[in-house]
């Protein structure tokens, strides 16, 4: 009987994507995790305090810094940094020549 119940109680009110929301929250702030412990583990790597920056003066270490920085704000599309990450986990070669 109470089988019965439960069963009745979990179709009629199917969880289907009644969870996507969260997931999502929380795929997000899993990648962003990930990939701000990858940004602070390049920033101490001395070569990134040897490496002029590409878009501005100084070095890479000043970018990312403030690449870590807009990656912690609120309103930075992950999207924009996932190809780094992904090169990391796939071990890609410092260069492509």
């Amino acid at each position: 009987m109470a089988a019965n119940h439960r069963a009745e109680i979990i179709k009629a009110h199917i969880i289907g994507h009644g969870l996507d929301a969260w997931s999502t929250s929380f795929d997000s702030i899993y990648i962003e995790n990930i990939l701000l412990d990858l940004l602070f583990a390049l920033r101490n790597v001395s070569t990134s305090r040897l490496l002029p920056s590409n878009t501005s003066h100084g070095t890479l270490q000043h970018d990312l810094q403030k690449l870590i920085s807009a990656v912690a704000s609120e309103t930075f599309d992950l999207a924009h940094i996932l190809p780094l990450l992904n090169a990391v986990v796939a071990r890609k070669p410092d260069s492509d020549t």
